[in-house]
């Protein structure tokens, strides 16, 4: 009973010090988390490129202010935030091999980002080299913690709409495929919902 008093008091204590820590920067919102498009018609390279662009940014400011990369393996800011944006991979020049006329949009998971989804990218883009695969970034994600305070699911729909409307602007595209992990499943499956006599024959 003794010893239970005094590991309980000794847990309780380390609270106590840990509720007096200063919050990291990491867990505060950044003022410009990942977000949708404020232009509908973006080309989706330059949503790709802003996206990374800013995912720099945000984790140069609060991950690597000191210099030092606080991930294993020693990855660069550069190489972190190509890590977790938005990407394409387009048609090979020159290919004939599949894929003709097919596009992929990869919509990753909750707390996740575009990088869980690289594998999946990586084998469609063997099986149909002549597709065109694209991964969105669901907004509150692939930057710090702390943006993921006021993420909307609202606001992941109008991603996975964005990179849909992506797609039908392509008129080399003439049959697409939504790939969701976890939750992005859900949300393709909310978009075929919402968008159902679009798909029907």
């Amino acid at each position: 009973m003794f010893r239970f008093k005094i590991t309980g008091f000794f847990v309780f204590f380390l609270f106590l010090l840990a509720s007096c820590a200063p919050e990291p920067s990491f867990l505060k919102e950044t003022g410009s988390p990942a977000g949708v498009p404020s232009d509908p018609d973006l080309p989706f390279s330059q949503y790709v490129q802003e996206s990374i662009k800013n995912i720099e940014h945000i984790l140069g400011d609060l991950r690597f202010a000191d210099g030092d990369s606080p991930y294993l393996g020693e990855y660069s800011v550069a190489q972190a935030a190509q890590m977790r944006g938005p990407f394409e991979l387009l048609p090979e020049n020159g290919s004939t091999g599949p894929g003709k006329g097919k596009g992929f949009l990869l919509i990753h998971g909750l707390n996740h980002s575009p990088y869980r989804m690289r594998n999946i990218a990586d084998s469609l883009h063997q099986a149909y080299p002549n597709g065109t695969i694209r991964a969105v970034l669901l907004p509150g994600h692939g930057t710090v913690a702390g943006d993921s305070l006021t993420m909307r699911h609202t606001d992941w729909m109008a991603i996975t709409d964005y990179g849909v409307r992506s797609f039908e602007k392509m008129e080399t595209i003439s049959d697409l495929y939504l790939v969701g992990f976890s939750t992005g499943t859900a949300l393709a499956i909310r978009h075929l919902q919402n968008n159902s006599q679009k798909f029907q024959n």
